[in-house]
Order: C-alpha cells, then sequence, then structure tokens
C-alpha cells in the first residue's frame, strides 16, 4: 500500500509524529484505496498521543474515520480490512476485545464487538452464536427453528 500511496510505510513528520500503515485495501473496480493508519507523536512531558484511522480515497474524494480503542498505546492490529461495495469492513483487535466495523462516506460508521474467532463468507460475518451482513453489519435473523 505504500508505494500504491507513494509514501514510506513509516513516515516521520518534521515535528517527530510518526504515521506508520498498518493495512490496506484497493478497490479496482470502483477505484478506491483504503488504509489503516497508526499515529504516535511525543507530547510536552515525555507523554505520547497515539490514534489509530481508517482511511480512504475514490478519485478527488477523501474520507477519514477513527478506530475506536480502548486504549491505544497497547496497539490495533488490523485482521481484516476489505472494499464491501461502496463501503469498507474492517476487523481489528486491541487490548480489551476484538471489533468489526463498517464505514461508507455520508453515513455513521457502526462497529460491533467480536468474541472469538470470526469469518466471512457469502457476504456474512459470524461469529460464535451471531452474524451480520456485509456491508452495513445489520443483523440476520437467526435460522428457522433457533430458540
Amino acid at each position: 500500500m505504500a508505494r500504491t500511496l507513494g509514501r514510506p510505510r513509516v513516515l516521520v513528520e518534521p515535528d517527530g509524529t510518526e504515521d506508520e500503515l498498518l493495512a490496506g485495501a484497493v478497490d479496482a473496480e470502483r477505484g478506491g484505496l483504503a488504509w489503516v493508519a497508526g499515529r504516535a507523536r511525543e507530547l510536552r512531558g515525555g507523554r505520547m498521543e497515539v490514534s489509530f484511522r481508517l482511511c480512504a480515497r475514490r478519485g478527488r474524494e477523501s474520507w477519514e474515520w477513527p478506530l475506536e480503542t480502548h486504549n491505544p498505546y497497547f496497539g490495533c492490529r488490523v485482521e481484516h480490512l476489505s472494499w464491501q461495495g461502496g463501503e469498507l469492513l474492517c476487523v481489528y483487535a486491541e487490548k480489551h476485545g476484538r471489533w468489526a466495523g463498517a464505514y461508507a462516506p455520508g453515513r455513521p460508521s457502526r462497529r460491533v464487538a467480536l468474541s472469538g474467532d470470526w469469518r466471512l463468507k457469502a457476504g456474512v460475518l459470524r461469529c460464535g452464536g451471531e452474524a451480520w451482513r456485509v456491508p452495513g453489519l445489520d443483523p440476520c435473523p437467526p435460522p428457522a427453528g433457533a430458540e
């Protein structure tokens, strides 16, 4: 992804802020790029400010969403990033859990907690006994006969 964006994987700005590319996805059909970046900078007194964000670009339009984490100092591991139609699906883990997020321009992001191993197949994200339609992360109804 760094080569596609025309920048190094870790970019150090003049003020010492580090911006690291963690994951990327290409939407060849619609000409979109998406990437997750971690940003860290030292504040006065030696404290660190750390954040993670999902960025996307299609043509001349660009978007950015924060990836919510309980404590960004412990990092963020992107397990999956893909374009699903006109929106992005990002599955990531941090110190306190694993999350799936749906992100699309012009609408609020949606995020669901994943309680264990997950799989994405045929437009459905499954984890434990729960399932969500992708794109959108709308809950799937329980199978017939389930209580």
